[in-house]
């Protein structure tokens, strides 16, 4: 249902025709995958600056919500070739909180439980990213890899380290 839901926000949506340089008020629709399958919705505030609003679809009994800052660094690959200069670097900072029904908590933190214990639970984390994305010229994909650690909160504290490969459609 997802991926049919994707498809066709892609073909009713106006394309952004000039996506290897993201600008103000673009908005990028997409999908990743790794220790962490997501959608998400990318929107640039500036054209250096960016919010990535997500849910997390495949750590079952999981499904975690979260909201990224990134700050892009056009050009940080340099100008050499065609590849490079639609390549851009991006770091970030964020949040989210995850929801688990089971019968062992915090599950993808490694967190201390009783291993007897049944239940619910509502966990939150912060996050830093760093990421580069491929934004294909006179064409609305974005391919993007990125990595994420990130420390659980609440209820309990832990760590966890997400890597992961997606593609964004933008218009």
């Amino acid at each position: 249902m997802i991926w049919f839901t994707f498809l066709i926000a892609c073909l009713t949506v106006s394309p952004n025709t000039n996506a290897a340089k993201p600008t103000a008020n673009t908005v990028g629709v997409g999908a990743m995958v790794g220790t962490m399958g997501a959608v998400s919705v990318k929107y640039f505030v500036t054209e250096r600056d960016a919010l990535d609003i997500g849910i997390e679809f495949m750590d079952e009994p999981w499904t975690v919500l979260f909201a990224d800052y990134y700050v892009h660094l056009n050009n940080a690959f340099g100008r050499t070739n065609r590849f490079t200069k639609q390549s851009h670097l991006y770091l970030g900072a964020g949040a989210g909180t995850g929801f688990w029904s089971r019968k062992q908590e915090c599950g993808r933190w490694k967190c201390d439980w009783d291993p007897r214990a049944t239940g619910t639970g509502t966990g939150f984390f912060v996050r830093i990213i760093a990421g580069a994305e491929w934004y294909m010229a006179k064409n609305p994909f974005g391919f993007f890899i990125e990595f994420a650690p990130s420390y659980m909160l609440h209820p309990t504290t832990g760590t966890a380290f997400d890597a992961a490969a997606g593609a964004r459609f933008y218009f």
